[in-house]
């Protein structure tokens, strides 16, 4: 039978729980994106390159032209997305509750696939990755 999923997320973290018969809350899966800690400086490989003005010999630091944690947040947005999309082509769910920090939801929402927006019951702009379970439960509906 298919199952309810509350996922949980923030720009590191990703909690799957399952809402048993009872509506009782179990963990079954965490992913990690360690990548998304770091800060601009530890995920740049080196100092930024040179540029000349455009007139004259004077030269400056080029500055980038993304935000290197930006892109890491947004990779583990994909990878997420992704994960629920092939779970749901496996049957593993069939309605999923999603509870993410606003800047992170911004990211994961046009990542979706229809099939998983179709899916989602409801959205949460919270994160609750730190939280235990029963406080997780908290935040839902009654009757999953």
């Amino acid at each position: 039978m298919p199952q309810t999923w509350i996922v949980v997320a923030n720009s590191t973290n990703a909690r799957i729980l399952e809402a048993a018969n009872n509506n009782e809350l179990k963990e079954v899966e965490t992913l990690s994106h360690p990548e998304g800690r770091l800060r601009n400086t530890e995920l740049v490989s080196d100092r930024p390159g040179r540029a000349f003005q455009s007139v004259g010999p004077t030269r400056h630091a080029a500055e980038q032209k993304s935000d290197p944690q930006k892109l890491e947040f947004d990779h583990f947005a994909t990878t997420l997305a992704a994960h629920l999309k092939k779970a749901h082509h496996e049957g593993k769910y069939k309605k999923i509750y999603i509870s993410a920090s606003p800047a992170f939801l911004g990211l994961l929402r046009p990542k979706f696939s229809k099939e998983v927006s179709d899916a989602i019951a409801e959205e949460l702009n919270l994160d609750l990755t730190q939280v235990s379970v029963a406080d997780i439960r908290k935040h839902l509906p009654y009757v999953l």
